[in-house]
């Protein structure tokens, strides 16, 4: 009767022993998951903040190479015709990041391009485009996505204003085609095998998305994107887009946690 009671008793050590076991085995695949959580939060938090880095740097690139070139004679008060002689000499130098040239008079009108098809268009439609023809300190703008007559495609263009003598004579600005934008300024960076970048403005419309390119130039608060989810959803996803948004016109990095179809926990970085 001693020994049955010495072997329960060392049956249930031997299960609590094994419960331990379990438990502990359990910790550790839970502590190497928050490690990998945690770690792969790292390197979005570094890899998002190393392609806006990238990208603000090359856009201020060209801005600086479009101010050069807004002092050739040609292209300050040239005529169409050797303003685009001249485009087509110094296009070579912005060629890699932005897709055309475009040269504005002071009226708003399009008189000389690389693509010859946008010459004519009035640009005064454009509300930020008429910060650098119409208002007085002329400053270079990156205006917001718009759909461009001529290509079809969503643009941006950077404009720098154009000056002889000390008369504003109009701008002269790249255009940044945004389907082109993984070839252009991140095919430098590397990814997760399950990572995107998503660039949106300050406004919530969308520039560059490669899971789905047909979202580009759509606001992310639009009713068409915000009644795709659940009425239950909706109001949390505002929220947190609005709190990206503030963060985006605060110069304020951050993380949202968000799901993503059913049983999906995903982690944004945002910089």
């Amino acid at each position: 009767m001693g020994q049955k009671k010495l072997l329960a008793i060392a049956f249930i050590i031997v299960i609590v022993e094994l419960l331990l076991i379990m438990f502990l085995v359990d910790a550790t695949k839970n502590k190497i998951s928050q490690s990998l959580i945690l770690n792969a939060y790292e390197v979005d938090k570094q890899l998002a903040a190393q392609i806006s880095k990238s990208l603000e740097q090359d856009l201020k690139a060209v801005q600086n190479k479009l101010s050069l070139i807004a002092l050739f004679p040609e292209i300050q008060t040239g005529s169409s015709e050797s303003c685009n002689k001249k485009l087509d000499q110094v296009f070579p130098l912005v060629e890699g990041k932005v897709a055309n040239l475009v040269r504005i008079n002071e009226k708003g009108e399009l008189y000389c391009a690389i693509n010859r098809e946008s010459i004519g268009i009035n640009v005064l439609e454009n509300e930020d485009l008429k910060k650098i023809i119409l208002a007085p300190e002329h400053k270079p703008v990156l205006h917001r996505v718009v759909l461009s007559p001529v290509s079809n495609k969503y643009v941006a263009g950077i404009h720098v204003p154009v000056v002889s003598q000390g008369v504003f004579e109009g701008s002269i600005g790249g255009v940044v085609y945004f389907d082109e934008l993984k070839d252009k300024y991140f095919k430098d960076f590397t990814l997760l095998e399950s990572g995107r970048v998503m660039l949106i403005d300050d406004n919530g419309d969308i520039l560059h998305n490669p899971t789905f390119p047909e979202m580009v130039g759509k606001n992310l608060l639009s009713d068409e994107i915000v009644n795709q989810l659940s009425e239950l959803d909706r109001e949390d996803y505002k929220r947190q887009l609005e709190q990206v948004l503030d963060g985006i016109r605060h110069n304020v990095s951050g993380t949202i946690q968000y799901q993503y179809q059913a049983n999906s926990e995903m982690i944004s970085f945002y910089h």
